[in-house]
């Protein structure tokens, strides 16, 4: 039958831990860091708050290319081409050229 809520917790506080092959002293996993990217900090043309907000411009005027809004695609791609480091900003240049 159903075992009230209270019992199955009551159940799992009293199971043993299953931490098999689980070390608390194993090394953290090697992370790869993006090219341009030294000590967590953006390095080159843009700050890393710039190259967030210039990425999203980037992706969203694509959103915008599929959706057949190229009026708004154009706005951003320029802004882009301002703003952006220099892959970011020859992108914006390919795609502006497609409009």
């Amino acid at each position: 039958m159903l075992r009230s809520i209270d019992e199955q917790f009551r159940a799992l506080d009293e199971a043993p831990a299953r931490s098999e092959g689980l070390s608390l002293a194993a090394e953290p996993a090697a992370v790869s860091v993006p090219a341009g990217v030294e000590g967590g900090e953006i390095v080159g043309e843009a700050s890393a708050l710039d190259w967030d907000a210039v990425g999203t411009k980037l992706d969203l005027a694509k959103a915008y290319m599929e959706m057949g809004d190229g009026e708004s695609a154009r706005e951003l791609l320029e802004e882009v081409a301002k703003e952006g480091g220099s892959e970011q900003q020859g992108e914006a240049r390919q795609l502006l050229a497609a409009l």
